[in-house]
């Protein structure tokens, strides 16, 4: 009996894209910080083996290093959602943004953490930069980039 090697193959490779899509698609259209949260990372899972399996010359330690930036921004984003939660009590973006407009945010969160509202957006701005790859010093950045952006 002939075996069929699924790793590395074409089929494991639109299996990967799609569900890196799923995720995005999930992460695009969540209502919550916990979902957002959820799918984002569930998405980085596909792009870990994609740039491992079908990365350039040094895929290997690319794929390392996008794996521990990308926990690095994970847990800034986690500790500042963490924190809005206590304070507010609420996950939802609706109910956030509507807190927000009013001024209300700042003060659930001074009233309970004391003033690291600062600290807070430093860290969501952080994780952001660094889950997106907007830091251009980060090592092994040109390594993750498409071909097609190097030129």
């Amino acid at each position: 009996m002939r075996r069929i090697a699924f790793i590395g193959s074409r089929d494991s490779y639109f299996a990967l894209v799609l569900m890196l899509e799923a995720g995005l698609f999930g992460s695009f259209t969540a209502l919550n910080f916990f979902h957002w949260f959820l799918f984002w990372e569930l998405s980085l899972i596909p792009a870990f083996f994609l740039i491992k399996l079908w990365g350039g010359q040094k895929r290997g330690p690319a794929a390392t290093q996008f794996f521990i930036y990308t926990m690095a921004g994970s847990v800034a984003l986690l500790l500042a959602f963490l924190a809005v939660f206590l304070s507010t009590g609420s996950m939802d973006f609706p109910h956030l943004t509507l807190l927000a407009s009013t001024g209300e945010l700042e003060q659930m969160v001074t009233a309970h953490l004391g003033p690291v509202m600062l600290v807070l957006a430093i860290g969501v701005l952080a994780g952001f930069a660094v889950k997106v790859r907007c830091f251009p010093f980060t090592p092994g950045c040109r390594r993750l980039t498409p071909r097609l952006l190097r030129r």
